[in-house]
């Protein structure tokens, strides 16, 4: 894949200079505790460390107006990972229910095929309780029927089949290649982006609830503020708009599971010490 000038000379700029990234999160304050607040922090990262998720972007949901909004992603998220992949960032594609579609792939066969290490036993913690709801026909905002026509990832969406990892979603197998990928990436930090930031993302056999259980604590778990989605309809409680509702849900994932990130601490690294 070629780079502009730009581009480079931004990598070049990243390996001499490290990354930086302002991690985000919500804490209640130890005196008063009448809100909760934000706090930043500024941290160097190794990006050889620390794995991206990218969850279910489908090439089509049941849901028209979800498959608008991961094509809308797709483009961006591509940008992205691509650079995060020069950086030198673990990729892990998670597009549940389409491993088949990859079966015999370098992706999928370079997965399957790493050394299987000990998982660690889950310690499940209560779930707090999401802030938005999804009741009104699953979230989505238009009327459609349910289903799952889903067979592959959105094609936007590039995959180094040298250097990339495709897990599947199954109960067992799903936790066994993440720990296979960790163990042999040295990874202490997982990073998420896709949709749902409601479902997939908190739930799946590899995101966070089950990552969390694992051993993985709050501040080895991040997601990407602009690189996600929820499914919501603002028929659906706390009668919000769905950009109101997409921030109600990623200051949760802050408040009780881990913290967040902007993509501009990726594209623009001055980004993160200049505000």
């Amino acid at each position: 894949m070629k780079f502009s000038a730009a581009t480079l000379l931004l990598l070049l700029a990243l390996c001499t200079s490290g990354l930086k990234v302002n991690y985000r999160r919500k804490v209640s304050p130890p005196v008063g505790r009448e809100a909760w607040e934000f706090e930043y922090a500024v941290e160097d990262i190794n990006p050889k460390q620390h794995a991206v998720i990218i969850v279910d972007m489908w090439n089509q949901h049941w849901c028209p107006s979800a498959t608008s909004r991961v094509a809308a992603l797709a483009g961006p998220m591509n940008s992205t990972v691509t650079l995060m992949r020069q950086l030198g960032f673990t990729i892990i594609w998670a597009p549940s229910d389409c491993t088949a579609f990859y079966e015999g792939t370098p992706v999928r066969t370079r997965t399957e095929n790493l050394p299987k290490v000990n998982v660690p036993a889950p310690n499940y913690k209560p779930v707090p309780t999401f802030p938005i709801s999804s009741a009104n026909n699953g979230g989505c905002d238009v009327p459609a029927k349910q289903g799952s026509p889903w067979y592959r990832q959105i094609s936007t969406l590039y995959i180094d089949q040298d250097r990339d990892y495709l897990i599947t979603d199954q109960d067992g197998e799903a936790q066994q290649e993440m720990f296979n990928i960790i163990a042999a990436q040295g990874i202490t930090s997982l990073t998420y982006m896709g949709v749902h930031e409601n479902m997939c993302i908190m739930n799946r056999n590899f995101a966070i609830e089950e990552m969390t259980a694992r051993g993985f604590n709050r501040n080895q778990i991040s997601i990407i503020r602009e690189l996600v989605d929820v499914m919501y309809t603002p028929l659906d409680t706390p009668y919000v708009p769905h950009i109101e509702g997409l921030r109600m849900q990623t200051e949760y994932v802050e408040q009780f599971w881990g913290r967040s990130f902007s993509v501009y601490d990726i594209l623009t690294p001055s980004y993160n010490t200049s505000r």
